[in-house]
Parts: C-alpha cells; structure tokens; sequence
C-alpha cells in the first residue's frame, strides 16, 4: 500500500497557514477587546493577560552566494536563497506547547519542518509528539539562524535528520537525558512499511557559572530502514547549497538488518571564548555481510571580539539569539565573532570504498543586531581517491545575509 502524501500543488494550504493564523490572531476578539497583550518585536508574539495562551510568529531567511576555485570538477558559483522559513509556536493553557514552521526556500525542500505538540508533566519533565528534531548530537540541535558557521559539520551525513516520532525530555539541575521513538520524514514517500528508530541523548553539566559553560553529552541511535528498500545512503557536499554533486556518495547500501549510531559531544564556553566537538561512528550490519563503520568529527572555536558571550541553553541543548552589546543605531557597531572548525568524514571502510574528506573552515558574522546577521566563510575540502569527487581540493568563498523573528 502506497501511502497518500501531497504534492507541491497540494501544498499551498501548508504555506498559507502561518499566515493565516496570523491574521486570525490580530483580528481576534478577544484582541479587540484588549484581553490580549500584543508584543512586535523582534516577532509578533500574542499573550493572554492570564498569562495561560500565547503565540508567536517565527521565522527567518538566508540570502546567499558563493565563489569556488575548485580542480576536478566545476563546482557552480552563484546566489540563492538558501532558507525562508515561516511559522508559530506558542503555549495552550499553560502547560501544553505547539510549534509550526514551513520551508519556502528555493534551494531547500519545499516542505513543513518542523509540526510537534508538548506537554510540560512537571518543571523536569516535557513530552513531545510530531515531526521534530531526533535528539542527537550538539550542532545538530541548534536552530539553522544560530549556527556558528554557514553549513552544518559533515559528520551529520551519517547522522538522523527530522522524523515523526513521540519522546520524553527530563532534566535535573545540570543532568538531562532526551529519548524518542521515530519513524520516518512526512516529507520522504514511501510504500511498505517504514523505517524506525530509537534515540537517546543524556548529558551532564560540570560548570555553570556566569558565562562559564563546561558539559559532556552521549548519543545512541539504533535505526532500521524501511521494508520497501531495505537500504541506507550517506552522502555528503563539501560545502554551500550551490554545490550541485555530492563530494561523498555511498549509494544505496542494501540488505541492512540495522544501524546504530554512537557519538560524544562537549562544549566548553569561558566569557567570550568556546570550544566545541563531536565524534560519531555508524556502525552499519548488513546481513550476510560483514559490517560496516562509517565515522566522522570536527573540532570547533569561536571568540567573541567585541566582548559578549554566546548563549547556550542547557535545558534545550541550543544556542540562543546572541544580543550585541551596543547594536547598529543604537551608539555602536554590532557584535563581531571570529571562527575556526576542522572536519573530518569518513565513508571508507574495508568493505565499502565511499571516500573521506577533510574541511577547514574560517568564519566571520557579524551581529547588526538581535535580528540581523551577516557572515563570511572561507573552507579549504579535500577528498581522497575513493570520493565520487576524487582527488578534488575546493576552495570556497561564501557569503550570507539573514534576517530572523
């Protein structure tokens, strides 16, 4: 049985409902009958006097180029419109939340993001149900307008995505664990039975004191692929949305029985300094084969020049909206941050030749203000022989503008 997914024609109903409840919002009733507060900055964000029913409206672009010197093939230069998203989230009676948030970019997938219900059981406890975030790693749970750098680090090649899925967060004081039971993307078509995963992150505080942050964090995944294909793929760009063929490609890899993926992540942030980590090894068992590990790290710093310290929030494992102290028009010139990351992705294996690659990556943004962001990137990739790019060493110039709710 295939099951029913809408087209992009379909869609339309999907792309209009931010908008739509927003109208709904402000021309409400109980709006008029100022029973509601109203906030616009930096989004419109509705508040219940009561203080039991809120909702805001969310979203962000990101307008991008890129130049590339590359020597074995042509990596396209060019502009695009790398991320537009719109949404809300919000709070119903207290103690249940929702969040809706649709992509409209022309060089990501056309489709709903992020749709999830939560309920607060106690101040420790939140369960969540819906297409959201699996709970692995560090980067990859930071919103997209708070990354450090441009691009995600590669090892999130080998590494879940967004799925549908139910799970259960509980944190006491500096001890947090996060677990979910997920089956597949709504966006991803499938027949047959669908692929399932398990995940499971936990993590321990050491310090928190001021704006000095230490913490250790430990991801487990084990995933089985969907019936129909019964097969996995990792693949992976060296760097930029206008790249158009992967560097790293393994193809389907089929007859899998499983995959369990292992990882370890750290932060250590002291004022204006941080140092950030990630190690992850996929271990992939195909039946009748012998198995497979695919694995992949990166080593990350970032300081900021101008004096203020990037927020972390432990409780949701993100980065926050970073706050220059003296923004543009307001008697100084921003927030400047300088930026390095070393990665590494590996897809060789004995009994899979996929390639490796490695990426410096040096950045620079500069924060106009709680809303607006610039950056610059500079990467230098190199891939092995084994590469589906083989033997290719790019050079990357990227540039982006962004504007966020």
């Amino acid at each position: 049985m295939r099951y029913p997914y809408p087209s992009k024609s379909l869609n339309m109903p999907y792309k209009l409902l931010p908008l739509s409840i927003a109208i709904a919002l402000v021309s409400s009733p109980a709006i008029a009958d100022n029973n509601v507060d109203v906030k616009l900055t930096p989004g419109p964000t509705f508040t219940t006097k009561d203080g039991r029913f809120k909702a805001k409206i969310i979203g962000f672009s990101q307008i991008e180029g890129a130049y590339h010197d590359d020597e074995k093939f042509d990596h396209p230069n060019g502009t695009s419109l790398r991320r537009a998203r719109l949404g809300i989230k919000g709070k119903i009676d207290k103690k249940w939340g929702y969040k809706f948030i649709y992509e409209f970019g022309n060089n990501a997938k056309q489709e709903i993001q992020d749709v999830f219900l939560t309920y607060k059981v106690s101040p420790s406890t939140k369960l969540k149900v819906g297409q959201y975030k699996e709970p692995i790693g560090l980067e990859w749970q930071t919103g997209a307008p708070n990354w450090t750098f441009m691009e995600l680090p590669l090892l999130t090649a080998i590494t879940p995505r967004r799925s549908i899925g139910a799970g259960v967060k509980y944190q006491h004081q500096d001890f947090r664990v996060d677990l979910g039971f997920f089956g597949e993307n709504n966006n991803k078509s499938r027949a047959d039975e669908e692929g399932k995963s398990v995940d499971l992150h936990t993590s321990y505080r050491f310090m928190n004191q001021g704006d000095s942050h230490f913490h250790l964090g430990a991801s487990m995944s084990y995933r089985t692929p969907d019936a129909e294909t019964n097969a996995l793929s990792f693949k992976s760009k060296h760097e930029t949305a206008t790249t158009t063929k992967p560097t790293l490609n393994s193809g389907a890899i089929k007859d899998i029985d499983n995959a369990i993926l292992l990882g370890i992540d750290t932060l250590w942030k002291m004022d204006q300094f941080l140092i950030q980590a990630e190690y992850m090894t996929n271990n992939v068992e195909v039946n009748k084969k012998d198995d497979l590990k695919l694995k992949g790290y990166y080593v990350a710093t970032a300081w900021m020049l101008t004096g203020e310290s990037r927020p972390f929030h432990f409780g949701k494992y993100t980065y926050q909206k970073l706050k220059p102290n003296h923004a543009v028009g307001h008697g100084g010139n921003g927030a400047l941050e300088l930026a390095f990351r070393y990665d590494h992705l590996d897809l060789d294996d004995e009994h899979l030749l996929a390639g490796t690659m490695k990426k410096f990556t040096l950045g620079m943004n500069w924060y106009v203000n709680k809303s607006i962001k610039f950056s610059v990137n500079l990467s230098k990739a190199d891939s092995n022989e084994h590469a589906a790019i083989a033997n290719d060493e790019t050079k990357t110039l990227a540039l982006r503008a962004q504007f966020a709710l």
